[in-house]
């Protein structure tokens, strides 16, 4: 009885473990979800340092709770030589695939049909020392090298070097490329790549354009309205502001944008009203007068200072009209 006993404590044990490492998973996917930016540098196959400008889009799947499909995208100088003649140019790589978070760990399969590479600027050079009778200004102002012929050879090398590389991405774990130590903190992302080394990403787009919107996000009351308004600003830069009164409820939707100095309200919608005491003539006709105040409209801030439940801002164009944002609890 006492063994049945522990096997079942030990049972329920791993029961909670999994049950908490899926919900810390799940969280951790949330956050990650948007758009990602930085600038790393890799060695080429010469083992010249470039910049590569990286980018990451990832889409959390609800359904997959912990992951979901991702886009990777990265612009940097290439190079590669063909007999006397090197030819330089930009890269841009486009590959997608599916990711998931799983012990801290982040894991990228690529989708190797996915892979996209085109290539631009193409720049045709004399090595050193090789005297081909022509100028490099020559060789790229005439028609004595075919550009368009070239651009292809250079799209094909890195297409099959790159396919090659996120092949072998794949094969690092079961679920593809493991980047360790995932951490996902408001506007910043960082993890280890087996290629790259430690990579600290930047949230970009809608309201995550600096590390300050992280700080931003959430719900809050505006003080001194005539009406409680509360205004919701979320992680993907999509905006709600409520407005609560005797006889209903009005809502707005829009999107916002802060720099870390100007916070910005675009109103995509027109606002609605809900009303149990009104009838819907006059539900309508209050809909279309709020509408056409608010479509297309903006409201913009200059922030004054962060305080501890809230934000103090000041209307764009009048410093002496004040507005306290605080928090409140969803």
């Amino acid at each position: 009885m006492k063994n049945k006993n522990l096997i079942g404590s030990l049972l329920l044990g791993l029961c909670v473990t999994a049950m908490f490492s899926s919900c810390g998973g799940s969280k951790v996917a949330k956050n990650l979800d948007g758009s990602w930016k930085t600038e790393v540098k890799v060695k080429d196959k010469d083992g010249t340092l470039q910049n590569r400008a990286l980018e990451y889009v990832f889409n959390h799947d609800e359904e997959v709770s912990s992951g979901g499909s991702f886009t990777e995208k990265f612009v940097q100088p290439m190079s590669h030589q063909d007999g006397s003649i090197i030819m330089e140019c930009k890269a841009t790589v486009t590959v997608m695939g599916n990711w998931k978070v799983a012990d801290d760990n982040l894991f990228l399969s690529y989708n190797l049909a996915s892979l996209d590479v085109k290539v631009e600027n193409l720049y045709f050079k004399i090595p050193e020392g090789v005297d081909l009778g022509v100028t490099e200004f020559e060789l790229n102002e005439t028609d004595i090298l075919d550009s368009e012929l070239g651009e292809e050879e250079m799209r094909k090398a890195a297409y099959q070097s790159l396919y090659e590389d996120y092949k072998s991405r794949n094969n690092e774990s079961q679920d593809g490329a493991c980047c360790r130590k995932l951490k996902v903190e408001g506007g910043k992302t960082s993890f280890e790549m087996n290629e790259l080394g430690e990579v600290e990403l930047t949230r970009i787009g809608g309201g995550k354009e600096s590390g300050d919107a992280s700080k931003i996000v959430g719900k809050y009351v505006c003080e001194g309205a005539p009406l409680p308004e509360v205004y919701e600003f979320k992680r993907d830069g999509d905006f709600v502001k409520t407005l609560d009164s005797p006889l209903g409820k009005a809502k707005q939707t829009g999107e916002w944008t802060f720099d870390g100095k100007t916070l910005k309200i675009k109103y995509t919608s027109d606002m609605s009203f809900e009303s149990d005491v009104w009838s819907e003539e006059e539900l309508e006709g209050m809909n279309e007068g709020l509408g056409s105040q608010a479509q297309g409209t903006e409201d913009v801030f200059e922030l004054m200072n962060f305080v501890e439940d809230g934000m103090d801002m000041a209307i764009s164009g009048n410093n002496n009209l004040i507005v306290k944002f605080r928090r409140v609890e969803d």
